[in-house]
């Protein structure tokens, strides 16, 4: 019972940014179960990014539905071909699959290629702030 008191393990990952989420996760605010710390009764303005509206969860999900459908009919296609992610040392290393497809280092390889921050909205260049006169 003591060593599990005194573990603490960093979270990590994304909450749906509203009070009642994180009262029933930590109601005490002690910041053990929720991937952010609370500062004066509030989550930290400096750890924003652990959590998402309602409008940021659903752009996640779209994107995870269009990547899975795009999956699905590359496979339904035949396109299968071995284009691993490189980002430093080849994955290929660990691959007990080599030997079916014959993938060569440097030939189809891909880098990770993501925005910073890919599921925040966009902005509209062409949307002009209002300014008081």
């Amino acid at each position: 019972d003591k060593a599990a008191q005194t573990m603490d393990y960093k979270l990590d990952g994304l909450v749906r940014d509203e009070r009642k989420v994180f009262d029933a996760m930590d109601a005490e605010e002690t910041g053990r179960y929720l991937p952010f710390s609370f500062r004066g009764g509030e989550p930290s303005p400096y750890q924003k990014d652990k959590r998402a509206d309602k409008a940021k969860l659903s752009r996640i999900q779209l994107h995870l539905d269009d990547l899975v459908t795009r999956m699905g009919e590359q496979l339904y296609s035949g396109c299968i071909a071995a284009e691993p992610l490189v980002t430093g040392r080849s994955p290929c290393r660990w691959c007990d699959y080599g030997f079916i497809c014959c993938h060569e280092d440097g030939v189809g390889e891909r880098a990770l290629d993501a925005p910073a921050k890919p599921f925040e909205p966009s902005e509209d260049p062409d949307k002009k702030e209002e300014k008081d006169p």
